[in-house]
């Protein structure tokens, strides 16, 4: 039996075992790029209508950056001319072609661009009316969702270069009381900025299943991630939210080897 599917056995046999308890107290390593990807513009919105102009154009504006953003040759030196394509303002570009040179790496471009989407996620997310729409339907983005529908993940390829597949990782989480709480990637926080960071893994996660408990709502967020070019990290966490904070219960995580070959990563 594969390690994947012993991992999951035991997350699930934890999980009964949580709420069996509740109910008795009523992201393959990249290789070389050669040449740069063509950009893939999807359509801005996918299967429903955004009514509010100002929600809609930030949501454009983030698939738009978010299509590039997938464009990027991560291990390809881009010429200064080749920047044009990601639409980058004048002083991102400028800064970028100061720090690089005659060419830039695509990782360092990879790092410009994600304060671009940071910054209009911050706009999306918190948006009044966002809690009208499914993110999946109209973003351009992998969302993970919980099976109450009450929190959502969104993952991004960091994209450093490395065999380490890090993931950039969000979480919205919708309350029953109607209120929004938006959690962003510690590797994108300034150390002045008050935004709140999830206690969370900062990779993201596969599932996400509710369990209720006597004490409320908790979730179990499984995920895993390749850390090297032959090890892979699987990991679960249970924890819940309180009053717009994130408290974790416990975690753990295994680590295991696969071949190179291998199709099967166990990240699932």
């Amino acid at each position: 039996m594969k390690i994947k599917t012993r991992f999951l056995f035991v997350l699930l046999g934890l999980a009964a075992i949580i709420a069996g308890c509740s109910q008795r107290h009523k992201s393959k390593p990249v290789s070389k790029t050669v040449k740069p990807k063509a950009v893939v513009i999807q359509d801005s919105v996918k299967k429903v209508t955004i009514v509010e102009p100002d929600l809609k154009k930030l949501v454009d504006e983030l698939n738009l950056r978010l299509d590039l953003y997938d464009s990027i040759a991560v291990n390809y030196d881009y010429t200064k001319a080749e920047l044009a394509k990601f639409k980058l303002s004048t002083a991102d570009r400028d800064s970028l072609v100061a720090q690089n040179e005659e060419h830039i790496s695509g990782s360092s471009l990879a790092s410009t661009c994600q304060f671009v989407i940071y910054d209009l996620f911050k706009g999306v997310l918190n948006h009044p009316a966002i809690k009208n729409y499914q993110l999946g339907d109209i973003l351009h983005i992998e969302i993970v969702v919980s099976d109450n529908k009450k929190v959502f993940n969104i993952t991004l390829p960091e994209n450093t270069g490395g065999t380490y597949q890090s993931n950039l990782s969000w979480i919205h989480y919708r309350a029953d009381d109607g209120k929004i709480y938006n959690y962003y990637p510690e590797q994108l926080i300034a150390e002045h900025d008050s935004i709140s960071k999830p206690a969370f893994n900062i990779d993201g996660f596969s599932r996400i299943t509710a369990i209720h408990t006597a004490k409320g709502t908790k979730y179990l967020f499984m995920g895993g991630v390749i850390g090297c070019s032959t090890c892979r990290i699987e990991y679960a966490e249970l924890g819940y939210f309180d009053r717009g904070e994130t408290i974790l219960d416990f975690s753990f995580s295994i680590q295991s080897r696969f071949r190179e070959d291998d199709d099967d990563k166990g990240i699932s």
